[in-house]
């Protein structure tokens, strides 16, 4: 007799944890760890998933698992594992974290959604060539004597074959119809990038360390600046992973540059790529996930949770741009996707890289304290310089009477781009019209009935949102609090930077890249190709702009407040303040132009400025590692962030105590 450990799907605390049952001998050899299954559970019955499989039991007595939901197993033993760390480690519920490592269109309990399915003509066995009745039925029948099966659809469009045929032929017993499924198509290769590249003296650097060191088992930190050429690397890595029969998986901190990223490896690695996120459908991403599955497809490129797809012989997991904060999930199941990077990479012995321009400080903090390797790239491809920054004290600009939201050296360089037909990235971390909306008579502010933090005002569409819940309402002129009409509007978000630039520049071709404009499907491609292809002059954009896009003809990037991030609330800011400057510099002169950079501040001598503009990475983490030791912050302790939620005023005093 074997046993089965079964996890109940009911999200209960007290039931996190497996429960014994025997395997019935009809079900012996069928189940399996990760075989989803159907079992009595108290007065009725449940669905679980078999978590471990065992010859022997000390409990007595046990009941039976009653079926298997389905033959396939979704979740291999190696994500199971992973699924209870990540539930010890951030407070999860197991099966909250099983189901969320299934993409839209999987169900963990088998149903399936989204599939697309063909039917098939075969001809029957002991089917007869004789008794036709027509031409066409004989031409059906010599069709599948040559071909063996044809999809209906083919049959009916290509071969002039009806439906009344078949169904007569199907009556007769001649003709079998079965139905197969079919997948949506995988990324198509793009053309222009050319073939692989000769490979710099960094580049051959790197990946000769990564071959001589990778059976220390550590992660390695890549930093590069901006424009070294890690995209390669990754390349070359992932093409060694594939020439051992191993899967890749490479994960990317923003949606936006997916485009880019499939672009480039689907035209390295034709018909292996397969993509995972969010802005896809619920069918799409069913289609990528089950092909991965079957070992149809080696790479897996995609954000955050794409870190769960079940890629086979799993080789090498890299996570780009390792730094960013989208790599952290708030809602359930809570993770931080580089650290389950690390673990997964040591559970399946593959290899892992972080890469990044800018390292996070915890990340820099174990490299040089021996738990990853780190591997530096000074120099960009090509020996292109890195561009030359400029501040602009936003002060001075004030006290010499320039009150326009681009300072003078600003527009100065916008219009010297134009002339010489380049492009020009401005970058402001805030969407919309303006930040807040407030009455002057009585000092109001419009605000979420639900999060109590400002509404932000959009001005095309008259309505005030917040950007914490979503909720929106529309825009009125007349005070709620004291009925007055002086209402006034703070701060600048990017809907209006927009129509600031196409005032000061009204020639030129404008573009706005955000999350706000950026909501239908495909939008992200059609942006990426007119900027690549120089149909924009000038782009206007938020975080995503400055991670990791690749535009050649962009010479000019500037940051219209530089110091906007040092304000969050937050002990990271000055380090967020430094990462932003260093990457949206990164954007300005990857081609052959010269790039330039604008800082526009109200505070140039903040350390995080000056060290974002000299691009200095190891000053400025010297600077502000020091910082974090005085106050005891990460790397040198952890913060644990408890979140409460619930109606204003109805949560008790003793509540509070028990919390704290």
């Amino acid at each position: 007799m074997r046993y089965a450990e079964v996890l109940i799907e009911r999200k209960v605390a007290r039931l996190d944890r497996g429960f014994t049952y025997e395997i019935p001998p009809h079900l012996s050899g069928l189940v399996a760890v990760g075989s989803f299954v159907q079992v009595p559970f108290g007065h009725g019955v449940a669905k679980g998933i078999v978590v471990d499989v065992k010859a022997e039991s000390d409990v007595s007595e046990l009941k039976s698992i009653d079926c298997l939901l389905h033959g396939e197993i979704l979740l291999p033993e190696e994500l199971l594992k992973l699924a209870r760390f990540i539930a010890e480690y951030y407070l999860n519920h197991t099966m909250s974290v099983l189901r969320g490592m299934l993409p839209a269109g999987v169900n963990i309990f088998g149903k399936v959604e989204g599939a697309r399915v063909e039917q098939i003509l075969t001809l029957a066995s002991g089917g007869s060539g004789t008794g036709f009745t027509g031409s066409k039925q004989r031409a059906l029948y010599k069709l599948l004597w040559e071909e063996g099966a044809v999809s209906r659809r083919a049959a009916m469009e290509a071969h002039g074959i009806g439906a009344g045929t078949i169904a007569s032929m199907v009556k007769k017993g001649v003709v079998v119809v079965t139905e197969r499924e079919i997948f949506r198509r995988p990324p198509s290769p793009a053309e222009g990038f050319g073939p692989p590249p000769v490979l710099t003296a960094d580049q051959e650097r790197v990946l000769a360390e990564i071959e001589s060191r990778r059976k220390e088992g550590k992660p390695f930190l890549l930093r590069g600046v901006t424009g070294s050429g890690k995209t390669e690397i990754y390349l070359r890595l992932i093409g060694a992973a594939l020439a051992e029969g191993k899967s890749s998986l490479l994960l990317i901190p923003e949606i936006a540059l997916t485009p880019q990223f499939v672009a480039i490896f689907a035209e390295r690695f034709p018909d292996e790529v397969a993509v995972l996120h969010s802005r896809l459908s619920a069918g799409e991403r069913r289609d990528a996930w089950h092909r991965v599955n079957r070992g149809e497809l080696r790479i897996v490129l995609g954000a955050r949770s794409a870190i769960f797809a079940p890629a086979r012989r799993l080789g090498l997991i890299v996570v780009d741009e390792e730094h960013e904060q989208s790599y952290y999930q708030e809602n359930s199941p809570r993770f931080h996707c580089r650290e389950v990077a690390v673990r997964r990479g040591a559970d399946a012995g593959a290899l892992v890289v972080l890469g990044s321009a800018t390292p996070s400080l915890e990340s820099y903090h174990k490299a040089m304290g021996g738990d990853y390797i780190v591997l530096e790239m000074e120099e960009r491809v090509g020996g292109r310089p890195l561009p030359k920054v400029e501040i602009v004290d936003l002060r001075r600009e004030l006290q010499e009477g320039w009150t326009q939201v681009l300072s003078r050296p600003l527009m100065a360089a916008v219009r010297d781009r134009l002339a010489k037909g380049e492009q020009s990235l401005l970058f402001l971390n805030r969407l919309g019209s303006h930040t807040f909306v407030s009455c002057r008579d009585c000092g109001f502010v419009y605000q979420c009935p639900h999060c109590s933090v400002s509404l932000v005002y959009y001005r095309n569409s008259k309505s005030l949102r917040c950007h914490h819940c979503g909720y929106a309402t529309p825009m009125r002129e007349q005070c709620p609090a004291c009925g007055g009409r002086r209402i006034r509007y703070f701060g600048l978000g990017t809907e209006e930077l927009e129509k600031v630039v196409r005032r000061a520049f009204p020639k030129a071709r404008v573009a706005r890249l955000d999350s706000d404009n950026m909501r239908r499907k495909g939008s992200f491609e059609a942006a990426y190709a007119a900027v690549r292809r120089g149909e924009v002059d000038i782009l206007i954009g938020t975080r995503m702009v400055a991670k990791g896009w690749d535009f050649p003809h962009i010479t000019l990037a500037a940051i219209v407040a530089a110091d906007l991030t040092l304000n969050f609330p937050d002990f990271r800011a000055a380090e967020w303040t430094f990462q932003l400057i260093t990457q949206v510099a990164g954007r300005a002169g990857r081609g052959d132009g010269e790039g330039l950079v604008i800082l526009q501040t109200y505070r140039p001598e903040e350390p995080a400025i000056l060290l974002g503009g000299a691009q200095s990475y190891r000053r400025f983490y010297e600077w502000e590692i020091g910082n974090r030791e005085q106050y005891r912050y990460p790397p040198f302790t952890h913060l644990i962030k408890i979140t409460v939620s619930g109606e204003r005023g109805k949560l008790p005093c003793h509540f509070w105590r028990e919390l704290l």
